[in-house]
């Protein structure tokens, strides 16, 4: 046990912009300890070591209602994911854009409170033509600590419609028409995300990006559950999946690569798409828009 508490060292020795998990990964393997083998077993020490975001208790569990027997998983490459309890002003246009545009099914988790909001709008026809399946949280609305743990949940990713790769989008989230992007140039990774800071708040270096705006391998993920548990981990949802797809060898988007898939908080190429954009800085804001028009149904 005394090797792994020296993990926690690896926390400020990356090397050569090394990530935490590719540092863990060459530190096991100087212990005699394949990739294949890394288990929760050996990252207890450096878990205890990090920081512990407001945001990432599992809290209580939130429940996924029954499934609709009618609905079975299909082996479209794409799927679209969005989880969203609120009537946001954003959603109705977000999710006919995602549809609409890039041609994909889309499962919508709603809560018990937005149902009739959804079924309101736009959204309605695309559930008529089964575009958009609608799939009910037993909750009226919840909290992000409640959406990290609803991620980090097996039970939600085993009711996936998509068997194969997951777009993640929130309702901050726009595709950008003029981009130099498609959606193809991405479907490599197995996690790729908006470009997002590597220093992560728990205090360790993951490549990835943002999980707002996030392309997701169905079964990483799953394997990722699975090898490691998700209540050890003290992080947000996206860090965790990052970090552990990063440590078992998937493909993970870098930075560059994240900057080209979406705009987050810093504007350097014409993206595939943007989330969350309030975040950059207004000269660049500005620029996106300019580049971007369709955000301003997001903001």
């Amino acid at each position: 046990m005394g090797a792994f508490i020296l993990i926690a060292d690896l926390l400020n020795a990356s090397v050569g912009g090394d990530t935490t998990a590719q540092s863990v990964v060459r530190y096991l393997a100087e212990k005699g300890i394949s990739r294949a083998a890394i288990g929760d077993e050996h990252l207890k020490a450096l878990y205890s070591a990090l920081s512990k975001s407001a945001h990432t208790s599992l809290g209580r569990g939130i429940q996924v209602l029954e499934f609709n027997a009618i609905y079975k998983p299909v082996d479209d490459a794409v799927w679209g994911v969005i989880v969203e309890t609120r009537e946001h002003p954003s959603l109705e246009y977000v999710v006919c854009q995602f549809s609409n545009q890039l041609d994909i099914g889309i499962q919508l988790f709603h809560g018990k409170a937005n149902e009739s909001f959804i079924r309101g709008s736009k959204i309605s026809s695309l559930i008529e033509q089964g575009k958009v399946i609608l799939t009910p949280l037993d909750v009226e609305t919840f909290s992000l600590e409640e959406y990290n743990a609803l991620f980090l949940s097996k039970r939600f990713w085993n009711v996936q419609m998509g068997r194969k790769k997951i777009l993640v989008f929130q309702a901050d989230a726009v595709l950008c028409e003029r981009s130099d992007y498609q959606l193809t140039d991405f479907l490599y990774f197995d996690y790729i995300g908006s470009k997002w800071p590597r220093m992560r708040p728990a205090g360790m270096i993951i490549d990835g990006g943002n999980g707002g705006l996030s392309l997701r391998d169905l079964h990483k993920s799953v394997e990722c559950l699975n090898r490691f548990p998700a209540e050890l981990w003290p992080g947000g949802e996206d860090g965790y999946f990052a970090f552990h797809m990063d440590l078992m060898g998937a493909r993970i988007g870098r930075n560059d690569e994240c900057a080209r898939f979406s705009t987050q908080y810093e504007f350097l190429y014409r993206s595939f798409a943007g989330h969350s954009v309030t975040q950059l800085e207004p000269s660049s804001l500005d620029r996106f828009i300019q580049y971007c028009p369709e955000v301003k149904h997001t903001l």
